[in-house]
């Protein structure tokens, strides 16, 4: 099923996605999957947004939710409004449809910015906007929606029995703090109390991505509990550096020669600007790599796009700048901020 734990409030919006797949066959156990994409940022000039989902894991043509939501999230049309995004979103109910198994439940969460207002959109055929379960299924998904909410609040959506009452009333009061240069203050939080929801729970894992989003366009996205040595690159992060040519990454090595396995950390992205001059900017930080591997840069748009024009090394850290179309890149003096 899966655990997204919701806040949002006026300064500060958090959501998080787990990497566990539950089947309903018998016998078959759970499975963490920790490529799997939970959790989406979509980041657009006049709007900004994380997205997560719980129930269904893949589409009627066998494909990961989160990469049916990354397509969706055309990420290029910076100028997208953000009804159009809603929209496609719902054409869900087309693949939800056609499954086997009896089982189509799904909760799709769309919450961040417009402009510096909140806003939450639930879209689901089992739950409503505050995670309680709907007295009855619904043949098709049911949108529920609210802007600008003022009250500071925890929201748990999937497996809800999961989360004891006393952590939802802890992690409000720690999130309600505006600690607005602070982003691993509240990620923190919430990465262990999904960890003691995991120990609760068979359907959700104890390793997470908790993604923050700030009015002024602003976010940040962190992997909590990725054992060390594996390699881990989510497909987001992927995409972002094939948009510039980079398809591969050259690993480090250790004392004995042998390769260590490259992984990502964190990343944190802004918005510049607004509008036809709206541009946005990304970092992530990169573990055990040394170079990369170019290929050729996918052709431009002719809508507006975001393209990934250069990389830098700051103490073993890798960055990565997004500009638009015919715009000059950046000195070497870009702003490097710590997430």
């Amino acid at each position: 099923m899966t655990l997204n734990l919701l806040f949002t409030s006026r300064h500060a919006i958090y959501l998080t996605g787990d990497f566990r797949f539950t089947y309903k066959d018998k016998g078959r156990p759970p499975v963490d999957d920790i490529f799997a994409q939970k959790l989406v940022p979509v980041i657009k000039a006049e709007w900004c947004a994380l997205v997560s989902f719980c129930g269904v894991a893949k589409t009627s043509k066998g494909i990961d939710v989160g990469d049916w939501i990354v397509e969706q999230a055309r990420q290029a049309v910076i100028g997208e409004k953000f009804a159009d995004f809603v929209g496609r979103l719902r054409g869900a109910d087309r693949w939800l449809a056609p499954l086997r198994g009896g089982d189509r439940s799904i909760t799709i969460l769309i919450t961040g910015f417009r402009g510096r207002k909140p806003f939450l959109v639930c879209l689901s055929n089992f739950q409503d906007i505050d995670g309680g379960l709907l007295g009855k299924p619904r043949a098709q998904l049911e949108k529920f929606e609210l802007n600008n909410p003022k009250t500071a609040t925890i929201r748990v959506f999937g497996d809800t029995d999961s989360v004891l009452r006393k952590e939802r009333l802890s992690l409000r009061d720690i999130l309600s703090k505006n600690y607005a240069d602070d982003a691993t203050y509240g990620m923190g939080p919430l990465a262990d109390v999904n960890k003691e929801a995991a120990n609760r729970s068979s359907t959700i894992s104890e390793a997470c991505v908790v993604g923050r989003l700030l009015p002024t366009g602003e976010g940040h996205m962190r992997a909590f509990g990725i054992d060390p040595d594996l390699e881990y690159m989510p497909n987001f992060v992927r995409r972002q550096f094939a948009a510039g040519g980079i398809v591969g990454f050259k690993p480090k090595t250790d004392d004995q020669g042998h390769p260590l396995k490259p992984a990502w950390v964190q990343m944190g992205f802004k918005v510049l600007g607004a509008g036809k001059e709206a541009s946005t900017r990304c970092i992530n930080e990169l573990r055990n790599v040394q170079g990369y591997v170019k290929g050729p840069i996918p052709p431009e748009s002719d809508h507006e796009t975001t393209t990934w024009s250069k990389t830098a090394e700051r103490d073993g850290r890798h960055m990565v700048t997004a500009r638009r179309p015919g715009e000059k890149p950046t000195s070497d003096g870009t702003e490097w901020k710590e997430v």
